[in-house]
């Protein structure tokens, strides 16, 4: 359970994870690691009446050298966050303000389902070796969530 400073923690749990798609060109050799981009692009919504934070990330494999884009894979991670309205903005209900440690969790088991869900597509194929490489979650929360897009 995470917890906000003077508060009650909130309660988080997650309802679902699901891969909306996943795409693949195996018509283009494996590259070395060296010459491997990944990009991670998020949207984030919010339902206060359900209770529930929806985080999609959109992770997409490319050569740096060709900009060709060899596997690409969209995740949706639900949460259920109990009063999400605690952390919705009165004077502005279309913004919601995460605390940094909760969203750094919520971010970290949203890549987490991410590598897994992928690298289980990308079984059988020739990039079945490819992963999201770990990272650390709180420098990916900052530059995430400032600019929408973060690349490793």
């Amino acid at each position: 359970m995470a917890k906000r400073k003077g508060s009650k923690p909130f309660q988080i749990s997650i309802k679902k994870v699901k891969q909306l798609s996943f795409g693949i060109d195996e018509s283009v050799e494996v590259p070395d690691a060296d010459d491997l981009n990944v990009l991670i692009e998020q949207n984030l919504s919010f339902s206060t009446k359900d209770d529930i934070l929806f985080l999609l990330l959109n992770i997409t494999f490319s050569s740096k050298s060709t900009d060709r884009i060899l596997m690409n894979g969209i995740v949706q991670n639900i949460f259920v966050i109990k009063d999400l309205k605690r952390m919705v903005d009165p004077k502005k209900p279309d913004v919601i303000n995460i605390p940094d440690n909760i969203l750094s969790t919520l971010l970290s088991i949203s890549i987490a389902h991410s590598r897994a869900l992928l690298a289980q597509s990308a079984m059988g194929t020739a990039f079945q070796d490819i992963y999201i490489p770990l990272v650390n979650p709180e420098q990916v929360v900052k530059e995430l969530f400032n600019q929408d897009v973060y690349g490793i």
